[in-house]
């Protein structure tokens, strides 16, 4: 079996989206041949063997790296670690904003961001794991982007092919592009963007549109260039022991990022709901927002609040849910972003309302079920009509119809994916002895 070693800053448990991608592709690449090295930052949320080989695979290899640039030991077994606990608004305190705000502004000034200081002390560290495992290729996935300095340089270094991979945009989304000052390194932005345009065997990108802009701004990568959706899990979410509401009661949940205002506007409609005798309950799935007295004051007990749940455990919520409601702020609506989450909602058979949809966003929703509703700006009213639309036992039938998830299968279901990375990668490895 060939070998890839995976650069990557989050992976299984890290318990955020930015580890889903990579965590998918830890779990189909050995079906397709491939077995997958993980080498990743440590946040204190380590995986146990056992644990890996029950929810990722057993041939999956991680090494963590601590930010000292040292790797971390394991556990053994059992279900893992994970970091301690903050005490309620540590979040929120004075030294943590100013720990984010010092961070921010080293970010800003650090082509491509701050974590680029991580890298370069965790390079040592790569190297040896190169050496143990020796694979036939390298895949950085970003962002942060600065983990392609990694691939860049340990591909200059072993020779391997390296295959660079964009969840999101580098100088295309706002959220990556120096501001303010920082724009001065503006250049120096576009070189290394450039450059990992140039030398990497091929280039994989979650997002269509940028994958579109990549082929004319970077014409000489244009052959290299794959786009490459997230995967959805049509064949894990049937195998899942769904975390289902109380009988009698309904639900509805918000699993992944939800911002402070908009999960508030959710908890309104949801109480309007229950107004009307509606038995409902409003589950968040994720980071707490600022506005949680607010929301358990609107709804009392018909609010379930998990925090931040490892992926396996995010999916048997995603499993359990009658309406699954993803809702952007406007803010980050413009943003030129997917939301990774629709893939699994769909995969759920579960109805989908989605809230202030981004342009990409919206140019996926013409390829999913009818049973996902995008509303841009929605009132109170229309967000209630829709919820209202979403709970109905006629849009919850339609959302199981097997034609419809026939057509969204064969489109990002798991095989599909897995054929097309492999495909990529036997393509970027073709010549190099791989």
């Amino acid at each position: 079996m060939r070998r890839i070693l995976i650069i990557t800053t989050n992976f299984f448990p890290y318990p955020a989206v930015g580890s889903v991608r990579v965590t998918n592709w830890a779990r189909m690449l050995p079906d397709v041949g491939w077995r997958p090295v993980i080498a990743c930052r440590d946040y204190g949320y380590r995986a146990s063997r056992e644990l890996l080989d029950r929810e990722v695979h057993p041939d999956a290899l991680v090494y963590q790296i601590d930010s000292s640039g040292a790797r971390v030991e394991m556990p053994g077994t059992g279900d893992g670690v994970a970091p301690a606990k903050k005490p309620a608004g540590a979040k929120h305190s004075l030294p943590a904003r100013a720990k984010r705000a010092a961070a921010l502004a080293v970010n800003k000034f650090v082509v491509p961001d701050g974590q680029r200081l991580f890298w370069s002390r965790a390079m040592p560290e790569l190297r040896r794991i190169a050496a143990e495992v020796r694979p036939d290729v390298i895949l950085s996935s970003s962002p942060p982007h600065s983990v392609h300095f990694a691939g860049m340089r340990l591909t200059a270094e072993t020779g391997l092919p390296w295959i660079a991979d964009y969840r999101d945009p580098h100088l295309l989304d706002e959220r990556f592009q120096p501001a303010g000052l920082a724009k001065l390194a503006w250049p120096a932005h576009r070189a290394f963007e450039r450059r990992v345009y140039e030398r990497a065997d091929a280039v994989l990108h979650a997002i269509p549109v940028q994958a579109r802009w990549a082929r004319m701004a970077y014409p000489s990568a244009r052959g290299r260039i794959v786009e490459l959706c997230h995967a959805a899990p049509t064949r894990a979410m049937e195998t899942l022991s769904p975390d289902r509401a109380a009988p009698g009661t309904l639900s509805v949940r918000a699993v992944g990022t939800i911002g402070d205002q908009p999960a508030l506007e959710l908890a309104r409609a949801v109480r309007a709901l229950r107004d009307a005798g509606r038995a409902v309950e409003l589950r968040l799935v994720g980071s707490n927002p600022v506005t949680l007295p607010a929301i358990r004051e609107t709804l009392g007990d018909a609010l379930v609040v998990t925090g931040r749940l490892r992926h396996d455990l995010a999916q048997r919520q995603i499993a359990g849910a009658d309406l699954l409601v993803s809702f952007l702020s406007p803010e980050r609506a413009e943003l030129a972003l997917v939301s990774s989450k629709l893939f699994e909602f769909v995969s759920a058979r579960t109805p989908i309302v989605h809230v202030n949809p981004s342009s990409p966003d919206r140019h996926l929703a013409h390829q999913l079920p009818p049973t996902v509703r995008c509303l841009r700006r929605p009132s109170q009213t229309e967000l209630v009509a829709a919820l209202e639309w979403g709970l109905s036992e006629q849009t919850r039938d339609a959302a199981r119809d097997p034609d419809h998830m026939e057509r969204f299968a064969a489109r990002f279901g798991w095989d599909a994916h897995a054929r097309a990375l492999a495909d990529a990668l036997d393509r970027a490895t073709a010549g190099s002895g791989g």
